[in-house]
């Protein structure tokens, strides 16, 4: 009996001792085992977004203006250097137009003599006017008179004729009247002519407006106009000789000193800062659904990720034939010039509101957007294929779920 008893003791340690150590084991496994962490999930629900498109690009400037001058005269001075910024208007060099001044004095004396000659010949119409019409009159008077003397003569030599068959008068006399006769008869055919030869100078002299007289006038007019002209044309050379800056901006390429003949080349670019234009380049047509004058805002990491805001000007098609390049042209004002061409920027540019089913961006299992992970009602979980319309950066519209839909979402 002693003998039992103390087996069954033994034995009843021995499992007690078996117990705890299972106990301890499993206590350990599941001590190693992590605690899984609950699934986040959303309702795909209909909705409206705003959404925009992030592109990338280059500051170009409002205008590049290169400058060159047609006058082959050598440079007296330059007074601007690359960097500097110039007014509207302010003097960038001048040429030396010694020549073209005296070229132009000398027109200006051309022009002066042809100006006197166009009063001389209006003067001298006047009077040819003038006389034409007296000699045309005093013509006229000598017709008459010489007609009158005929007539009378004739008169003379009928009744002369008359008086010799009676024996009163001497045939010397009848001979006599007969030679006046002829003479007036030639008197007249002379007044006759004179009378023609004054009536066709009046017709061709013809009047101040008209006629030879007027047409000598407005030759010289013209040779005057002709000379004023060359003299004028001497004084846009002379004033090409300054060379201005057309606009407000920075020189950027000076390629004259004095001395120098400016010759066909380029010899100043002027840069217009003041207002820029981000370049942002787009490969998707999405590009297309943007519309002119919406606000971007316009990240510029090199000033310290500095953010502003521009317009949208224009969406352009290719960049270049056959490629699928485009381009977004915001306009960005640049008063105090900080934006310098050739800065790399990016853009949230706003593309027009979407409406449809929504859910969180982060519900995607790909960077294509083209999968979420749904939860059914019976818990469980699934990859579907969607299409994404659009998205904000937060919430995206989607097709190929049904609306209540739960679908998994990450962080």
């Amino acid at each position: 009996m002693i003998t039992l008893r103390r087996l069954t003791v033994s034995t009843t340690v021995a499992f007690a001792v078996a117990a705890a150590v299972l106990g301890c084991a499993a206590h350990a496994r599941n001590a190693d085992q992590p605690t899984q962490a609950p699934l986040r999930s959303a309702i795909a629900q209909y909705g409206e977004i705003s959404p925009t498109i992030s592109i990338a690009g280059i500051i170009a400037p409002l205008q590049n203006v290169s400058i060159s001058s047609s006058l082959q005269e050598p440079a007296a001075a330059v007074y601007v250097h690359e960097g500097q910024y110039v007014s509207a208007g302010a003097v960038l060099a001048e040429l030396d137009v010694s020549d073209l001044r005296a070229n132009y004095t000398s027109a200006e004396r051309s022009a002066a003599e042809a100006n006197a000659k166009v009063t001389q010949t209006n003067y001298q119409g006047t009077l040819a006017l003038s006389q034409g019409t007296s000699d045309l009159a005093s013509a006229r008077s000598q017709l008459q008179q010489a007609r009158e003397h005929l007539a009378l003569d004739q008169s003379t030599l009928v009744r002369n004729q008359a008086l010799l068959k009676s024996g009163y008068v001497p045939q010397l006399t009848v001979e006599q009247m007969q030679t006046q006769v002829l003479t007036d008869e030639s008197a007249v055919r002379s007044a006759e002519a004179a009378l023609r030869n004054a009536a066709v100078n009046v017709k061709v002299n013809g009047t101040p407006e008209q006629g030879l007289q007027a047409s000598n006038v407005t030759a010289a007019r013209a040779a005057a106009a002709s000379a004023q002209a060359q003299a004028q044309q001497l004084e846009v050379q002379i004033a090409k000789g300054t060379i201005v800056s057309p606009i407000d901006g920075v020189v950027i390429n000076r390629n004259l000193n004095p001395g120098e003949y400016p010759g066909s080349r380029q010899i100043f670019t002027i840069q217009q800062t003041d207002t820029v234009y981000a370049m942002l380049n787009a490969s998707s047509d999405e590009v297309f659904r943007i519309q002119p004058h919406r606000r971007a805002v316009i990240h510029i990491g090199s000033l310290g990720n500095v953010t502003t805001t521009g317009v949208v000007e224009a969406v352009l098609g290719q960049a270049q034939p056959g490629s699928t390049n485009f381009v977004v042209k915001v306009r960005i004002p640049n008063p105090q010039r900080r934006l310098q061409s050739g800065m790399v920027v990016s853009a949230d540019v706003p593309l027009p509101a979407a409406s449809g089913l929504i859910v969180p961006v982060t519900a995607f299992t790909d960077d294509s957007h083209t999968a979420v992970r749904t939860v059914g009602n019976d818990g469980a979980i699934r990859q579907v294929s969607v299409r994404s319309i659009a998205d904000d950066g937060h919430r995206a519209v989607v097709s190929g779920i049904n609306a209540g839909t739960r679908v998994l979402i990450g962080e």
